[in-house]
Formats: C-alpha cells, sequence, structure tokens
C-alpha cells in the first residue's frame, strides 16, 4: 500500500513499503520537485532530507499531482510548444508516457480515481484529459490566465483560480466537465485550498 500527501505546488510526498505486500516491510517516503527554472523532477529521501535522483521530464516542470492510488505521477511541463503531460512511475521513477497539451500547462490536478485531469493552459481555457487513453477530451473556456486547480476530496468538482482578469474562481462537474459555479474575488486568485467537506474554500 502507497500513501500520498501533496506536499505543496512544487512536490508530493510517498511512501513506499521496501518489499512489496510484507507487513514488516520498511516504508520510505520521497518527496517529487518539480525544477520550474530547470528541466527535471528531484526525488528527495524525506528521511535523510538528500536527493536520490533526478528526473528529467523536460523544459520548465511545473505541475505535479497523483491520483488515489499513487500508481503513477502527473506532472505539466510548460517550456514545449505546445505544452506536454508528463507520466512519472513512482516505483521506478522512470518516464513512461507523454502527449500533448495546451500552452504553458501549470498546476494541475486529477481525480481520485485516475481517470480525468483537469490541466490549465495560458490560453484561457482547462484541458480535460482522459489519463487512460492519454487524449484530450475538452477544452473549458475559464478566461484569464488559468493557474491553480483543485480536485474536490470526492472528485465530482475542480475549482480553477486563474491569474489576473477574471478574478473568480470557477468550478466544474467532472462528470459533465460543465461550469457548475463561480466565485467572484476582488483581485486575483491564487493559490487556492478547499475544504474537505467542500464549505470553505480558502
Amino acid at each position: 500500500m502507497i500513501r500520498c500527501l501533496c506536499a505543496s505546488l512544487f512536490g508530493l510526498l510517498c511512501a513506499w513499503p521496501a518489499v512489496a505486500d510484507t507487513p514488516a516491510a520498511k516504508v520510505r517516503q520521497k518527496l517529487y520537485v518539480t525544477n520550474s527554472a530547470g528541466d527535471d523532477v528531484t526525488v528527495i529521501d524525506a528521511a535523510t532530507n538528500k536527493p536520490i535522483t533526478r528526473i528529467e521530464v523536460g523544459p520548465h516542470p511545473h505541475g505535479i499531482a497523483v491520483p488515489a492510488a499513487q500508481d503513477f505521477i502527473l506532472v505539466t511541463i510548460e517550456g514545449r510548444k505546445p505544452g506536454e503531460l508528463v507520466w512519472i512511475d513512482p516505483r521506478t521513477d522512470k518516464v513512461t508516457r507523454r502527449m500533448d497539451v495546451g500552452p504553458a500547462p501549470n498546476q494541475l490536478a486529477v481525480t481520485p480515481d485516475g481517470k480525468i485531469a483537469y490541466v490549465p493552459c495560458s490560453d484561457g481555457y482547462w484541458d480535460v484529459v482522459d489519463v487512460i487513453k492519454g487524449k484530450v477530451l475538452q477544452r473549458v473556456f475559464t478566461g484569464g490566465r488559468p493557474h491553480n486547480t483543485l480536485c474536490s476530496p470526492d472528485g465530482k468538482h475542480m475549482y480553477l483560480a486563474p491569474m489576473g482578469s477574471p478574478k473568480k474562481v470557477t468550478i466544474t462537474d467532472t462528470a459533465t466537465h460543465e461550469i457548475v459555479g463561480e466565485i467572484p474575488f476582488s483581485n486575483v486568485v491564487r493559490p487556492i485550498a478547499l475544504a474537505a467537506d467542500e464549505k470553505r474554500l480558502f
């Protein structure tokens, strides 16, 4: 069993058994840090705070996300034209898949079941990605510069906070990909956090 926590916009903490399905197996926690000024992801041993390895993914990796099963890691690559979405296998720390997405993709989110990812792109759209098939299902126009994305704990809603105008958080239904709500603010909103019961957005 693997346990992961989103550590920040820049990384995620993974705990791996040293031997699969062994009750007494030692757990190794790893922190994945996207190096947005470079071309790689640094993997750090959380017990020692020392780098284990680096994974070359492409220029300006930015967003990072994992599903509940934690069987893959998704990273957005801002520096390619078009932008890219990259899959990493956290057991081997190798890139296993790539696909094109919209321009300069930023902080994405993935549904807990690992089936759908929402990727914010600089042209004012969210790319809705079928993670299993590796294809863009739909582009949802939100305006502004889509930047920070959060998924509700139950996987039913995605929240987007853009840079600049339109100074609001956009909410979509992940089943239909329709916009179901907007939360206006007096200025630019980023980053954001969501309460587990979805009653508070911070």
